[in-house]
Formats: structure tokens, sequence, C-alpha cells
């Protein structure tokens, strides 16, 4: 029986009948039971590295015949894998993958269309066991014989392993040959870096780049890395796209909202580059690889001449150099499980904060996001190639330090260690020196007791933690398939308010899930009652195409979630006012970080708990850590003096 976003390779069979044949819960999310018949069903799943969710495809017979019939089908079509995304091309370069069987004929019993994971979006290419598919396919295969055969065919899937591995909550674990780029391959990229600085030089040239970033640390992080990137080009940076010779829009997909601001900014390029002719335009990020995004760029937004995925992102030289020497457009979005590029150069942001990356991707396949589908599977960095990053970063005198991850508390579950993320927290804690560490996102299914122990004894982490909730309600949590319950995620914040004292704790949530009901709103709504939030990042359910929720009944108003909505604000800013209010007439240590635009409080600083203390004080504290005495507060920030 697999359970939702597990992951297994090929083909497996159970006999109609048997105990454990799939009917209620399908990769794909619940269902109504499958009215299994006489006969066999088909597993179909996808190849490693290349799985997003999977699907569970039937083949049975008509009831009372002791042959498997194409006769009983209820849709015939491929997979999404097999269904041309990619077409030829995808042959050519996985020919090997394609040989079992690529032109098969799946028969499903999904109701309704293939959901988008199962769809375009899926694999790039499908393997299976041609034995197990024959058997079926023999005439005469008689009710009951199929036990046999499904010991064989899961022999077969346990030694593939070697391959890929099934991990206990679901998602592919990559080998780490296929992940990590070849040294060669990176050294091939700085060539590129090279010849367009050459030929910058010979035509006399100063270029300058603008790279406009949306959304997330980690769109923050791959900012960086692109204008590293660009500066050993021999560009320097802008924050004008008049005035660039080359811009990048570094997109979030996550949310419509930032969607759209994307498209209206590429609108008004049309009138720089009638301006500039000769100005580059590239599009990447998350909104680049998804399919819909960049086919409507391709028709509707011509004057843009490069356009690339996050998996894409160490390869950028290669594609601009094409793009400078064929004067074509070209599109990098191939569906890839993504890598772990090491030593990119980077460009950071001037002050005291800097940005790390842990890992990259994400296994969970929350019913309403779209990240796993655009940045691959989960992959972590090696443990050593994070602390020495840490370390430089301390020793160049960065004194906020965050560590990045779409879950962080699942680093080191594809590493072949038994090394995992708190005892990362515990080696980068060693690192002498004066500074803090944070980190996000942190999933609930994956905290344990043990990081938060860890936390508590370490010096530098910051006990401040973000751990999303998302809702409040069972049901709902179970929709978003989120893998824990209320009562689970509220004896983890228990446990971790009992060990770190004072601890200041964020969270996400959603309201307006579609089928969530006013009661189950309220469920959220009283959570944060019960735990008592520092803040909260609220959003209103924004559908995102291709994921298992934009499908879902959505029956409530835009009316009926913004009044829900208004509620969670109006509690969650009563609590902020109260637990900030808390603060007044306290000396607390912060991180003096920069100025503000407040002339009576000039300069901005941050709590342990990052908490923002805007305070009087002279601008040569900018960088240090100082003692302030909170003299008022309001719900969203602190105000104080340095003592």
């Amino acid at each position: 029986v697999l359970s939702h976003g597990q992951d297994l390779i090929g083909e497996a069979v159970v006999a109609a009948g048997e105990e454990g044949a799939p009917g209620g819960d399908h990769l794909d999310g619940p269902h109504q039971p499958a009215p299994l018949l006489p006969g066999g069903c088909v597993i179909h799943v996808h190849a490693a590295g290349t799985l997003l969710q999977g699907h569970i495809l039937f083949r049975q017979t008509r009831q009372g015949q002791g042959k498997a019939q194409d006769g009983a089908l209820i849709r015939q079509g491929r997979c999404g894998g097999c269904r041309g995304h990619g077409g030829e091309q995808q042959k050519k370069d996985h020919p090997n993958a394609y040989k079992p069987f690529h032109h098969h004929a799946l028969l499903s019993l999904i109701r309704g269309p293939v959901p988008g994971h199962a769809r375009g979006i899926t694999s790039s290419y499908c393997r299976g066991f041609a034995g197990a598919r024959g058997a079926l396919r023999r005439k005469g295969q008689k009710q009951g014989k199929s036990g046999p055969l499904l010991r064989l065919v899961l022999f077969f899937l346990v030694c593939y392993d070697t391959l890929v591995k099934v991990s206990e909550l679901g998602g592919t674990i990559l080998e780490r040959k296929d992940v990590l780029v070849p040294a060669e391959d990176l050294a091939r990229q700085r060539d590129f870096q090279e010849k367009i600085r050459r030929m910058f030089e010979a035509r006399q040239a100063h270029p300058r780049a603008c790279v406009d970033t949306f959304g997330c640390q980690q769109n923050v992080a791959d900012g960086q890395k692109l204008m590293g990137m660009l500066a050993e080009c021999g560009f320097t940076l802008t924050e004008d796209a008049k005035e660039a010779d080359l811009v990048i829009l570094n997109t979030c997909a996550i949310r419509e909202h930032a969607e759209q601001r994307v498209f209206g900014n590429l609108g008004i390029l049309t009138h720089t580059k009638k301006e500039n002719p000769e100005q580059v335009i590239c599009l990447c990020g998350c909104m680049a690889q998804e399919e819909r995004v960049s086919k409507r760029i391709k028709e509707s937004y011509r004057h843009v001449d490069l356009v690339f995925g996050p998996q894409a992102l160490w390869k950028f030289p290669e594609l601009l150099w094409e793009v400078y020497e064929t004067h074509k457009r070209v599109f990098s979005v191939q569906d890839e499980h993504g890598t772990i590029a090491e030593g990119i150069p980077v460009v950071r942001e001037k002050g005291v904060k800097a940005w790390v990356s842990i890992m990259y991707g994400c296994n969970n396949f929350c019913s309403y996001c779209i990240v796993p589908y655009v940045r691959g599977r989960e992959r972590s960095r090696d443990p050593q190639a994070v602390l020495a990053e840490v370390r430089q970063l301390v020793e160049a005198g960065y004194k906020d330090i965050t560590l990045l991850g779409q879950n962080v508390n699942s680093y080191g579950n594809d590493l072949d260690l038994d090394y995992h993320f708190p005892d990362l927290l515990a080696d980068i804690d060693r690192i002498p020196g004066e500074y803090l560490i944070r980190f996000m996102s942190s999933h609930p299914k994956d905290a344990t007791p043990r990081l938060f122990d860890v936390m508590a004894a370490s010096s530098h982490v910051a006990k401040q933690l973000h751990l999303p909730f998302q809702s409040g309600n069972d049901r709902v949590l179970k929709e978003m398939n989120r893998r824990y319950t209320r009562q689970q995620y509220l004896d983890l914040v228990n446990y971790a308010k009992r060990v770190m004292p004072g601890l200041v704790l964020t969270s996400d949530v959603i309201i307006g899930f579609p089928g969530e009901t006013e009661a189950e709103a309220m469920d959220t709504v009283s959570l944060v009652e019960e735990v008592g939030f520092d803040a909260l990042f609220t959003f209103i359910y924004s559908p995102r195409p291709g994921t298992k929720a934009a499908a879902m009944p959505d029956p409530a108003t835009r009316a009926e979630k913004q009044k829900w909505f208004d509620r969670l604000l109006e509690v969650q800013n009563n609590m902020s006012a109260k637990l900030h209010a808390a603060y007044v007439g306290k000396t607390v240590r912060v991180l003096v970080d920069g100025e503000s635009d407040d002339p009576e409080y000039p300069l901005t600083s941050r709590t342990e708990g990052n908490r923002l203390v805007r305070l009087k004080g002279d601008k040569a504290l900018i960088g240090q850590f100082a003692d302030v005495a909170v003299t008022g507060s309001n719900t969203w920030a602190l105000y104080g003096e340095a003592v």
C-alpha cells in the first residue's frame, strides 16, 4: 500500500481483490474506492530524480471474465512523462529509458483529467518492468495468479534501489552522482565567462546589468549568484533597467500577485529595449520553469531573449553566450531533477546579513504549492562545504547568517551519512566569532525535539523559530498534504517554548483553502490564540496552476474569505501589540543593521528573536551588537535608545 507522495520505479502488479490492492488513497491523493474487478491492476510510477508525485493507473478485466481485456478500460492514454514532454529530443537524451515501453497505452481509473503532476510536468522519461506488463497482457491469466508475480516484481523493485530509494515520508532521494555538477562542467562555465568578458573588451564596452529579484530568500541567494557570474563576465551592476545592457528578472511563482508583477515589468521593458535594441532581457527563477509561463513568454513577449529555470542557473554564462553568439532566443526550461553546483561566484549585499543555501528542492508536495514542480527534488550540500562557507562569512564580518532551504529540517536525508540538520547546527555553533545563525523554512513534520535541544544549547543559534502551520484544522491540513495534525503542531511548539524560554515564534498561515468552511477557518484563528505567535505571514489562498489544490472545488466567495482573513489579522495584531508592549522598560541586545527613514529613530536593528527595533544613536553603531533600552512599541516594531 503506497502512501501519498511515495516514489517507486516501474510497474508493480496487485491481484484484484487481494488485501492491499490499491483503491482508496492513490498517489494522486484521496479518491473514492475504485471498483476493483477480477484481474490485475498496474501501478505505474516514474523514474528516479524526475518523479514529481506519480499516479496509479489500473488495468482490469470485466467482471466474470478471466481474461485481461482492453475493453474494460475507463480511459486510454499515456502518462505525462511518455506523452511527449520533450518529444523526440527527450528520446535522444534518454534513449535507454524509452526502450522498455514508450508508446504503451495506460488504462486509468483516474477520475477526470490527469492531474498536473502527471501531465507534462511529471517525469522527463519513464521506466518499467516489461515482464510484469507483459504478464498482464497474456491471455488466459486467471484470478489469484498474480501473487507470485507481485513478489517477484517487488523483489526487483528492491534491487532497483541503487537508482531510487523510497523515503519514509515520500520523495525521491537522488544518488549523489546525479546531483553534483562535475568540476569540468563548472570550469566550462568559467570559460564562457571569460569569452563574454573578452567580447566586451574587444568592443571597448563597459556593460551594466540589472538583476531584479522577486520572492523568497532562496531567490535572493540565487540572485547573488547571478550577480557573481555577471561580475566575472565583466558587468558592473545597476538598479536602473533603463541604463542596463542586460536585465534579469529573477522570479517567484508562489503567488499570483508576484506573477502579475513580473508580467507587468516585462511589459515595461519593451520601452527600454526600443531605446536600446542591443539590450538583452532574461527571465529566470521559478516562474520560468513553469511550462505555461515559458510558452506565454515565447509567444507573447518576444523581446525576452533568454529564459531559464532554477536548475539551469549554474550554466547561465553558457546560455548568455549563446544569446550573444547566435542572436537568437534561448530557452532552457527542461524538466530536470536539479543539481548542486559548488564554487559559483557570489556578490553579497553590503552590511551584516548573509544567506547560505544548505539544500535545494522539495519533496513535500503540499497540495497548494508549486515549488516541488519548479525546484526539483531535495538535495543537500555537503556539510563541509556549508561549514566552510559559514566560516568565511564570519571571518568576513557578517553577523546575521541565515541557512536556507525549502525544508531545512530534512537536510541530510539524501546524504550517505548519519548527519542531519541538528548536527549541522551544532557544528556551525562551534565556529568562533560574534554572530547569529537563523534558518528557514522548517516543516513541522520534520521538526524534532532534538532540533530544539540543539538550538537551546547553542550560543550562536538565535532563539527564534519560523514554523509554518498553515491551518489549525485537521481536515484542511490533510487536504493540504501537510502530514501532521493540530495537536502534533501544538506539542512541538510547547516543547520548543519549554526548552527555550523567551522563544520568538512566527509562522505562515493560509486562509480560504479550497473547501474550507468558516468553522475550519476559525480553528486556525483559535490555534493562533492558543500559541501566541509574535508575528504571522498571512495569505488568502492563491491558486497555482499545476498544483492539486487548483483543481479542488472552492465554494467560498472572496468576500467570505476576506472576512475570515480580517478576523485572523485582528487577533494576531492584538497579540503582536501585547507581546511588543512587554518589552517596554527592558534592555535588549540588538544587531544594528542599517539606517531608517524615520528622523527621530534614524537606525534600524534586530533582536536575537528578529524583532525590528528602531533606535536613536550614532551611525557608527551600524554593524555592531549593542544594548538598547526599549522605550516604546507598536504592533510592528520596538523603539529605543542605545545605552
